[in-house]
């Protein structure tokens, strides 16, 4: 049986390096890209021999690590990818799928930073789709976002409702996912697209303004800190465990899949009902600090799960009080 070979942009990050598990565990060879912006090579350990960070230099970064199944490789996304001395000289059909992860995850950091968002969210995407085509290579996998989607007041969005992104960040996820369809048009790719709702679990990074607001209410539950809730707390969320992001992910990896899926729990959490759960997980008191609300953050947000449901079979499973315990005691051991 032939042996899949994959590229994950992002793979030292918090969602890639969950993926880059799953894929080595089934004996993928990987090829694990990160400009290490927001990744970090503790998300591998486990891939490496020991428990030494010290000789992470460039002899690891570009070549093969002690496990001979992955390479990695540190690269900013926002240049050619073809232009890497790595995969630069990959031959045609070297690559079974590229997973394409790598990016900036903060609406408003969009705001403050609009030509960085677009250097590494649109043309990142660009770059990854040039190798693609370059190799002929037929699949890539992209993690986008459900703030592609319109404010809406129905309870569900489906992949059809109206689009009309109300930040930069959405925005230029909205035009990666229309360059990944003009790919499948014009040179025959299958590539598939899931919009992400709000993503959480171990190996994000507390206290980061790229973290989301579980990893804050955890961080300030360890240290016994008021919590700041932007506006009234009545705002909903579709929360998802990391784990089964990188699950469904690795489902996209077919070759009869392509097109776009939602991916999330189809389950609508409210932010102060959110806090409560969080106090019941950590035992602590966690006392709120209203304030104004935030600009490019929509009111209510939950996954219709229908077409991933009848055409991958994949689903989240973790409900959201066992995933908060897991980054819980995850983020307590990282602690010690």
């Amino acid at each position: 049986m032939k042996v899949k070979k994959v590229l994950v942009t992002g793979g030292a990050g918090f969602i890639g390096s969950h993926l880059v598990d799953i894929l080595l565990e089934e004996g993928c060879h990987v090829f694990i890209l990160d400009d290490f912006s927001s990744g970090n090579l503790r998300n591998l350990k486990r891939w490496r021999s020991g428990d030494d960070f010290s000789d992470f230099g460039d002899t690891y970064r570009y070549g093969y690590g002690k496990r001979p199944k992955h390479r990695l490789i540190e690269w900013d996304i926002s240049k050619p990818l073809v232009s890497s001395p790595w995969l630069g000289s990959l031959e045609e059909g070297e690559l079974d799928c590229i997973f394409h992860l790598a990016a900036r995850r903060d609406v408003i950091t969009s705001f403050k930073d609009p030509y960085d968002d677009a250097m590494r969210n649109y043309i990142g995407t660009v770059n990854v789709l040039e190798l693609a085509r370059k190799i002929k290579c037929n699949k890539v996998v992209f993690s986008s976002s459900y703030t592609i989607y319109k404010e809406l007041d129905q309870n569900c969005i489906n992949e059809n409702c109206p689009k009309d992104p109300i930040s930069p960040y959405g925005l230029n996820k909205l035009a990666s996912e229309k360059l990944l369809e003009l790919y499948n048009d014009h040179y025959g790719m299958r590539n598939v697209a899931f919009r992400i709702f709000v993503s959480y679990g171990p190996r994000q990074v507390p206290g980061s303004i790229f973290s989301g607001v579980v990893l804050r209410f955890l961080d300030h539950a360890m240290k016994d800190e008021k919590v700041k809730i932007y506006g009234d707390g009545e705002q909903t969320r579709d929360f998802i465990f990391v784990k089964d992001i990188a699950r469904c992910l690795h489902a996209g990896f077919t070759d009869d899949l392509e097109g776009i899926f939602n991916l999330g729990t189809g389950r609508e959490t409210s932010i102060n009902d959110l806090l409560d759960t969080v106090r019941s997980v950590t035992g602590k008191e966690l006392k709120a600090n209203y304030v104004e609300s935030r600009k490019g953050e929509v009111r209510r947000a939950v996954a219709d799960l229908t077409r991933q449901i009848e055409q991958m079979g994949c689903r989240a499973s973790t409900s959201l009080e066992a995933g908060i315990k897991e980054t819980y005691e995850w983020l307590n051991k990282r602690k010690s």
